[in-house]
């Protein structure tokens, strides 16, 4: 039996891991297409044939399955993640230019590496989406603090549309984008909202700050380890 099935996402690491789901499914063959925005789906369910199945985001359908899948935490160099995240960005160069700073050596923690993939596809590929043509992205990465109690520090900032003052404090919630973004910009609203939850999972925080106009710098903060409360989260998830 064949299937179809539409997601609503912009991150290349929600539909692997969403492809990897549908193919421990042996007796049917699901066929992934992708929709950029909401309104896209939207005109394809109103002309045949329809999707069978929809996916809005693919970490959130997790969530409205019954529960959070737990971070499958192991030995992960940031660096070598950012690094390789910063270079498929190659090809647009010339039109976003982007700039790694680093600061420290030491980038290693205990984190789930798909979820940060997911975060950084996220924050990356928004920089690059409300940037104009020319506009520079700038990527640092630096040690707060070093050792395994210590923690890591993560910038992505950028040259774009900025978002309004009145929607940052919204900003990480559901279905919500900035009120200048115009329609024919691609985008669900759930992007911003599932890499804050990929990263409050692991004990870490997601912030902003911008401007209209002036463009916006996201602040991720990472502990390399497992606090105690988290750990008996863990434990008592995987019981």
């Amino acid at each position: 039996m064949s299937l179809r099935v539409l997601l609503i996402d912009d991150s290349l690491a929600d539909q692997r891991a969403l492809r990897r789901a549908l193919e421990k499914d042996t007796e049917t063959r699901w066929e992934v297409e992708q929709a950029s925005s909401a309104e896209e789906a939207l005109e394809r369910l109103r002309h045949p044939p329809a999707p069978d199945a929809l996916v809005l985001d693919f970490h959130l359908l997790e969530v409205t399955r019954g529960g959070e899948r737990p971070l499958e935490r192991e030995e992960v160099d940031l660096f070598a993640l950012v690094r390789v995240k910063v270079r498929e960005l190659g090809p647009l160069v010339a039109t976003h230019p982007v700039h790694l700073h680093v600061e420290g050596t030491d980038f290693q923690g205990k984190w789930d590496e798909a979820s940060l993939e997911r975060v950084l596809d996220n924050l990356l590929g928004n920089a690059v989406k409300y940037s104009p043509r020319g506009g520079s992205i700038d990527v640092w990465l630096a040690e707060e603090s070093s050792g395994p109690e210590g923690w890591v520090r993560l910038k992505v900032q950028d040259q774009g549309m900025g978002i309004p003052a009145a929607d940052l404090p919204h900003i990480f919630e559901r279905f919500r984008r900035g009120r200048n973004v115009a329609p024919v910009i691609s985008g669900s609203g759930v992007g911003l909202a599932s890499a804050h939850r990929l990263v409050e999972l692991h004990g870490g925080t997601l912030t902003v700050e911008s401007e209209e106009g002036r463009g916006s710098c996201f602040t991720v903060r990472l502990p390399r380890a497992l606090s105690v409360r988290e750990s008996q989260v863990e434990q008592e998830q995987s019981a």
